[in-house]
C-alpha cells in the first residue's frame, strides 16, 4: 500500500500551523513565536500549537533560547520559554516509540536525563502567565519521563484542571501518567479513561482518552512479550485483544462525543484513535465513520504502535473505506 502524499503527525487543520512549521523545520524560529502569540485566548488550540511547533523545532533550542534571552517583554518570554520546553520534550521522546514497538523497554533513567532542560522553562513560562495550563501539561510530561513520584505527578494535573479543566492535551498527558510504561497500573489508568468519558462535555472529544488507554497498554503488552522473546504470543494478544465488554464501552464513549460532535482543535487525533480501536475491534461500521475524516493526516500515534505509522494507516484506511457497503 503506498503512502504516497500522506503527511505524518499533523494532525490538524490549522493552515497557519502548518505554514509555521514549515517556516520552522527550514530553521527560522521566528514564525513560531509569532503563532503562538497569537494563541494565548485559546487553551486547546494554544496546547497544540505548543506540540506541533515542539515537534517542528526540535533542532532550534539554542536558537529559541537566544530570542527568549533577548526579548524584554515577560509574556513574549513566556511564549518562548513555553516553545522551548516543548522542543526540548519532543527532542527527549523522539524515537523512544521505536525502540518499544521493537520489544526494548523504555529506559527511563535515560529518558530522564535528556527530560532535565524542559522543567526549568516551562516553571518560569507558568510563573509569567499564571493563566496558562499548556506549561503545565508539559510538565505532566516531563515528570512521567523522568521518574516523578505519583503526588508530583497529581499536583501537575491539579494544576492542569485549575485552568482548563476539559483541556484535551491535558487528559492526554494525565492518562499516560497513570500508564504501566511510567510506573502506573492498567487498573487506574482505565479508571480515569472511563471518568474522563463520563465527565467529557457532550460533543467534546474527550472520550477518545478511552481507545488511547486501549492502545497504550497494548503496546506495553506487547513490548514486554516481544523483550521476552515470545513474539508469537505478542502476535496473539494483539489480534485478540478486545472482548465484548471493551468493544460496549467503546461504542458508549464514541456516542457520546459524535452525536453532538463540535468542532475542535483535536478532533482528527480523535477520529484515529475510534478508527484504531474500532477496526481493532471487528467493527468496521463504526470505523468508517472515523476514517471519512482524516484524509492524508496520518499520526503516529496510534497506528504507529505496532509498525510503520503512515504504512499502518494507509492499509488500515484503504480496506475500511472500500469495504463493501461503505458509502
Amino acid at each position: 500500500m503506498s503512502t504516497r502524499g500522506l503527511v505524518l503527525d499533523r494532525t490538524w487543520y490549522d493552515q497557519e500551523l502548518d505554514a509555521a512549521c514549515d517556516t520552522v523545520s527550514d530553521g527560522h524560529p521566528a514564525a513560531g513565536a509569532v503563532l503562538l502569540a497569537a494563541g494565548r485566548d485559546d487553551h486547546e488550540r494554544r496546547a497544540l500549537r505548543a506540540e506541533g511547533l515542539g515537534r517542528a523545532g526540535r533542532e532550534l533550542a539554542t536558537e529559541v533560547t537566544a530570542l527568549a534571552v533577548d526579548t524584554d517583554d515577560d509574556t513574549e518570554r513566556a511564549d518562548l520559554l513555553l516553545w522551548l520546553g516543548w522542543i526540548r520534550i519532543a527532542a527527549a521522546w523522539h524515537g523512544t516509540l521505536d525502540a518499544e514497538r521493537g520489544g526494548t523497554p523504555l529506559d527511563l533513567a535515560k529518558l530522564g536525563d535528556a527530560l532535565t532542560k524542559a522543567e526549568e522553562p516551562l516553571r518560569t513560562a507558568a510563573r509569567l502567565l499564571p493563566d496558562d495550563p499548556v506549561p503545565w501539561v508539559g510538565l505532566l510530561w516531563w515528570a512521567l519521563g523522568s521518574g516523578a513520584d505519583d503526588s508530583v505527578r497529581d499536583e501537575l494535573w491539579a494544576e492542569v484542571q485549575r485552568r482548563a479543566p476539559s483541556l484535551y492535551a491535558g487528559h492526554v498527558a494525565r492518562l499516560h501518567s497513570l500508564s504501566p510504561r511510567y510506573g502506573g497500573s492498567p487498573e487506574r489508568m482505565f479508571a480515569f479513561a472511563w471518568e474522563t468519558v463520563q465527565q467529557a462535555p457532550e460533543g467534546d472529544p474527550l472520550p477518545a482518552v478511552l481507545p488511547l488507554a486501549h492502545a497504550d497498554h497494548l503496546l506495553s503488552q506487547r513490548a514486554a512479550l516481544l523483550a521476552a522473546g515470545k513474539a508469537r504470543r505478542a502476535q496473539r494478544f494483539a489480534s485478540t485483544y478486545f472482548n465484548a465488554r471493551m468493544i460496549r464501552e467503546l461504542e458508549t464513549a464514541d456516542r457520546k462525543w459524535r452525536l453532538n460532535a463540535r468542532p475542535h482543535p483535536r478532533y482528527l487525533e480523535a477520529h484515529h484513535l475510534f478508527a484504531w480501536a474500532f477496526i481493532r475491534a471487528g467493527n468496521i461500521h463504526a470505523a468508517r465513520w472515523h476514517m471519512r475524516w482524516p484524509g492524508e493526516r496520518a499520526a503516529t500515534v496510534p497506528w504507529g504502535y505496532e509498525g510503520d505509522p503512515a504504512a499502518h494507516y494507509a492499509v488500515a484506511r484503504d480496506a475500511v473505506l472500500n469495504a463493501p457497503g461503505f458509502g
